[in-house]
């Protein structure tokens, strides 16, 4: 199933790069890593970043999504904290030790505890499955948004 999903997201890469040009600038500026195991979820994700003129990555498991390597390209992420592999929490300190991007969890998770300890760890939003899609678009558009502020701070 790994390899399928690899296999997804070189399609997705592809079709994007069809999509909004080969320009290696756009592709840095734009990409969002996307960490969930839910196919109907991460073609929920998908469909709003693709309207916010974003490109998504798509990881099925935090092993995957943790050997992205070069976190340069990558503007944000949205993670499911419930992964089949490792613990989210696991993949949001590492995705930290890598990258300042802002992270969305995007989780059915509503234990207290565990909310908590997500909120603790510098996470840009906390948004609980399943929410309305207009909260979704307004929530990714501001990730994007902060995104591009850092971007444009660093240049200066």
């Amino acid at each position: 199933m790994e390899q399928n999903s690899e296999q997804q997201r070189s399609i997705d890469i592809m079709s994007n790069q069809t999509q909004y040009g080969n320009s290696a600038l756009e592709m840095r500026s734009k990409q969002v890593l996307i960490i969930d195991p839910d196919v109907a979820t991460q073609q929920r994700l998908k469909a709003v970043l693709d309207k916010l003129n974003a490109i998504p990555v798509i990881y099925s498991t935090g092993a995957a999504a943790l050997q992205h390597g070069d976190y340069s390209d990558v503007v944000g992420s949205v993670l499911e904290i419930d992964l089949p592999d490792v613990s989210g929490l696991f993949v949001l300190n590492e995705l930290r030790r890598h990258s300042e991007t802002p992270v969305v969890i995007f989780s059915a998770e509503q234990d207290v505890e565990t909310a908590v300890s997500v909120l603790k760890e510098d996470i840009f939003d906390f948004i609980v499955k399943p929410s309305r899609e207009a909260i979704l678009q307004q929530r990714l558009k501001q990730l994007l948004e902060v995104a591009s502020y850092k971007v444009a701070s660093q240049k200066v």
